[in-house]
């Protein structure tokens, strides 16, 4: 599956993380496929600082309705097994580097978020440990997206408490288009995950990190699964109910981590009309080149696609 570009770097934020270990970012508007956090420094004496280990979560709020509330350790996850290894190391008392995408696209999707002048639009960030670093800065980008706001995403996690046996777990969300799970915990054996009352995803825990792996051509195992719903689209998911059947050897916890969306046709349409503002303007000027032929390849991007569940 090809996976979307997240668009253009726009910096909006540098952080001391020696010093300040909580951030609130005030994001301007734009249309945005998501956002960038690149941290480095060097730790202190003893410490190796990493996103997993230290850090707590990222938030992306928009107007009081969280859209991304997850930790920075699976966003960093999350980046090397959808979008490639990002670099992340830290070596006790020495230099550290740490990145992660918070996304607003689903895999394979075309997506942005449209923030409007009069939104109020914040991005929380949680560095937690913050004693393990000596010096370190985070830069914060926005990445600027060619396509529409075609959903709103709602990307949270579930901590599931699991048991000798089975233990069911109904995802209460609508909409539901990708599902992760953490494979890491001791006592799970088997993983079952159903759409609407049919089996989509059966696996034992060591096959799921493997097809989990190989679907996202990942060179380092990461131990989650992956189940991505049919051909992906946002209308297999459409007010589909997911349940999970997690088989356990002993009493332990696991994370699901669920991606679901809501639609907005109001701001869909006013991103939209960015984008196709843009598109005309590039056609204006490649045409005012001399350039013609652009034109047509410039007018059928995908991003004048609507996905197929959004009516003008």
């Amino acid at each position: 599956m090809k996976i979307a570009s997240y668009g253009k770097p726009r910096f909006i934020a540098s952080i001391n993380i020696a010093t300040d270990q909580k951030k609130v970012i005030d994001v301007p508007a734009g249309n945005y496929a998501g956002f960038l956090l690149y941290a480095a420094g060097t730790n202190d004496t003893s410490d190796d600082y990493t996103f997993a280990d230290n850090a707590n979560n990222a938030i992306l709020r928009l107007n009081n309705n969280d859209l991304v509330n997850l930790p920075m350790g699976f966003l960093a996850d999350f980046t090397n097994l959808e979008h490639g290894a990002t670099g992340n190391a830290s070596a006790t008392a020495g230099a550290f580097s740490q990145a992660a995408i918070i996304p607003c696209m689903a895999k394979g999707h075309l997506n942005s978020i449209h923030v409007r002048s009069n939104d109020v639009c914040l991005l929380t960030l949680d560095f937690g440990t913050i004693a393990d670093i000596a010096s370190g800065l985070c830069e914060v980008y926005a990445l600027e997206a060619d396509h529409p706001n075609v959903y709103m995403p709602r990307f949270y996690d579930i901590a599931v408490s699991i048991k000798a046996g089975k233990t069911k777990e109904r995802i209460q969300s609508p909409n539901v288009i990708q599902l992760y799970g953490s494979t890491a915990s001791t006592g799970l054996d088997n993983v079952q995950v159903e759409q609407d009352q049919r089996v989509i995803f059966n696996a034992s825990d060591g096959a799921a990190i493997v097809l989990a792996n190989i679907d996202n051509q990942v060179e380092t195992a990461l131990a989650y699964f992956n189940a991505v719903f049919a051909d992906n689209s946002l209308q297999e998911g459409l007010g589909s109910k997911i349940e999970i059947s997690l088989d356990g050897n002993t009493a332990d916890t696991t994370t699901l981590y669920v991606f679901a969306f809501d639609s907005d046709l109001g701001r869909y349409r006013d991103s939209l009309a960015i984008v196709d503002a843009q598109l005309d303007r590039k056609a204006l000027l490649s045409t005012q080149s001399g350039g013609e032929e652009t034109v047509s390849v410039v007018k059928t991007v995908p991003s004048r696609s609507r996905m197929g569940f959004l009516r003008d």
